[in-house]
């Protein structure tokens, strides 16, 4: 199997539904092959895997960890790694350096054709389903690190969007434009900056380094946002971003604020 793409999975359950229907309404049959491999473990244990590897390849950390993930794959097979994994903020008090970790893998894995790009979701990937469908309403874009181990239920409780596979097309996009307002909030101080330049210049390390700076370190809370759109648009590109209509929606976006930078 040539060219295939890997997708790595934190967890089963929430990653499967949305990637089953990502797939369904973004990818063709004439997009390269994915192969998705689940972790089974937090961050932190992705940082214990390679933080001390001299000479990293990550093809066969995951055949050493996952083996029968990758039966029948050799490594030249692998043309691109992408790493999805929850924040888990809660898992901080067990490690001091937790923020300084995350930054060194995210300086580790920011390519997906060398060691992998490595994607975070805050404070988990089910964010994405945090999002109710009228933007002239409030709805929650900021949670307490104490309040994350109840996340899901929250989630569920007050969403919009609770059924992954019941989405259609026209809900990603909603979806996925809210969330990269929400980041453009975060990272800019403003709505204003909706061109697909401004997008390329939101990478992972940026989004956690204002995480860090403006919610973490002085609320003791993240802004809830989701990795999965950034990969979609990512891949596919600016016919991708221009769908999102931003312009129009930032318009009405008043469902996300914070205080002055």
């Amino acid at each position: 199997m040539n060219n295939v793409i890997l997708l790595v999975f934190e967890g089963e359950t929430a990653e499967s539904q949305i990637f089953d229907s990502i797939r369904k309404y973004f990818f063709t049959a004439a997009h390269p092959p994915t192969l998705q491999i689940i972790f089974g473990a937090e961050i932190l244990q992705l940082w214990d895997a390679v933080h001390d590897d001299e000479y990293l390849d990550m093809v066969e950390v995951l055949r050493r960890l996952k083996p029968q993930g990758l039966t029948g794959i050799a490594r030249d097979d692998v043309s691109a790694i992408y790493l999805f994994f929850d924040h888990d903020p809660q898992s901080r008090p067990k490690n001091p350096d937790y923020e300084a970790n995350i930054t060194e893998m995210l300086g580790i894995f920011d390519n997906e054709t060398e060691n992998g790009k490595l994607y975070i979701s805050y404070p988990m990937i089910e964010a994405i389903k945090d999002c109710k469908r009228d933007l002239d309403s409030h709805f929650e874009c900021e949670v307490d690190i104490s309040d994350t181990v109840d996340y899901k239920a929250m989630v569920h409780s007050r969403s919009d969007f609770r059924s992954i596979v019941e989405y259609s097309y026209q809900d990603w996009l909603f979806l996925f434009a809210v969330t990269i307002l929400k980041a453009i909030r975060l990272v800019f101080g403003t709505y204003g900056s909706t061109d697909y330049q401004d997008f390329l210049r939101i990478s992972q390390k940026l989004i956690h380094d204002k995480q860090t700076e403006l919610f973490i370190r002085p609320r003791r809370s993240v802004v809830i946002l989701s990795s999965v759109p950034f990969f979609v648009i990512g891949y596919f590109g600016k016919k991708r971003f221009d769908a999102l209509k931003l312009a129009s929606l930032s318009r009405r976006c008043n469902f996300f604020t914070f205080p002055t930078q």
